[in-house]
């Protein structure tokens, strides 16, 4: 009876600790799944619900996340789970990963820039790119690009692979495709202009990390 009672102990004993093994996988998975913030030079805020945090490093930035970046920031990275970022530049508030309906031919964005600046980098070959939009533009990149968002004016600037914007200001706009060095501007009442190289003003503005 001893003998029988040892073996029943090991055969529950293994099953339990694979059951351990298999939730603690399982919640590594969940949280390396999450989006994180990786690099903050400035300060900082995420704003979660009516709760309102300063940033770290190394902080899960969840989806729904509004993070806003102070007039001194010079640099904070939100990289996602599949390697692709955006750094955000000062004074600037991004809502993460929003509940948005995608546009036709585009993933849902990985943030939504409320006014500000952004760089967005996807990784080279990897899903369809990385997404994000403003209340006047939606934007797929399948390498790097800069976007500025202010009021009714969008601007962005396919520093390298494909760029693809629609214009949200009108509905019969066709989608604009930008090769690396192209700029494309919006403004609400004007017809979206793409030109071979960003203005000099423009890029005098760009922050410098």
């Amino acid at each position: 009876r001893k003998s029988i009672t040892m073996k029943i102990r090991f055969i529950v004993f293994p099953a339990r600790a694979a059951a351990v093994a298999l939730c603690s996988l399982l919640w590594c998975a969940a949280a390396c799944a999450q989006a994180r913030l990786t690099i903050l030079d400035g300060g900082a805020n995420v704003i979660r619900g009516a709760a309102q945090s300063a940033a770290v490093v190394g902080m899960v930035i969840k989806d729904g996340d509004i993070v806003e970046s102070g007039e001194a920031s010079t640099l904070v990275r939100i990289e996602f789970a599949d390697k692709s970022l955006v750094d955000i530049g000062p004074s600037t508030r991004v809502w993460v990963r929003p509940a948005l309906k995608a546009a036709a031919g585009f993933v849902a964005s990985d943030v939504y820039v409320l006014g500000g600046w952004i760089k967005l980098v996807a990784v080279p070959g990897q899903g369809a790119g990385a997404a994000a939009e403003s209340p006047t533009a939606k934007l797929l990149t399948r390498g790097s690009c800069v976007f500025e968002s202010r009021g009714t004016t969008a601007s962005v600037f396919a520093e390298a692979g494909d760029t693809r914007v629609v214009s949200k200001l009108s509905s019969q706009a066709p989608p604009a495709s930008l090769a690396p060095g192209q700029f494309l501007a919006l403004a609400e009442g004007k017809d979206a202009q793409t030109i071979a190289r960003p203005p000099p003003t423009w890029l005098q503005g760009v922050p410098r990390a």
